[in-house]
């Protein structure tokens, strides 16, 4: 019987450790395009952030009892910018376990995030 898709918790992360791991078919170019992902959803999570620290600054904190509009919107920003990048390292080590297992499955989870997160800003 088919096996289902495998889970975040069978891959055992050590920070720091490389990891050889057989390059048969498409294996090495498949890390790599990877790697290349979620080094691109790095750089769009720091802009975000950097984007959103730089609105927080030009809009500041009005004076009196008005709204805090400029921290706010750099929180949400910030907070944005952290939920890709959690969600794309995720995804980063879910593929690496699926490259060593063999396995290969459709992510629906991102591209569901990242539209909540852009409908939010």
């Amino acid at each position: 019987p088919p096996h289902g898709p495998p889970a975040l918790a069978t891959f055992e992360f050590k920070p720091f450790k490389s990891y050889i791991i057989e390059n048969t078919g498409s294996t090495a170019r498949d890390q790599l395009a990877m790697e290349r992902t979620y080094l691109a959803w790095l750089r769009t999570a720091l802009a975000i952030v950097g984007f959103g620290l730089a609105l927080a600054a030009f809009l500041g904190t009005p004076k009196g009892s008005g709204v805090p509009l400029g921290p706010l919107v750099g929180t949400v920003f910030c907070v944005c910018g952290g939920a890709i990048l959690g969600a794309s390292t995720r995804s980063y080590v879910v593929g690496v376990n699926m490259i060593q297992q063999g396995v290969f499955r459709v992510n629906l989870t991102m591209p569901l995030v990242i539209l909540g997160i852009f409908l939010v800003l």
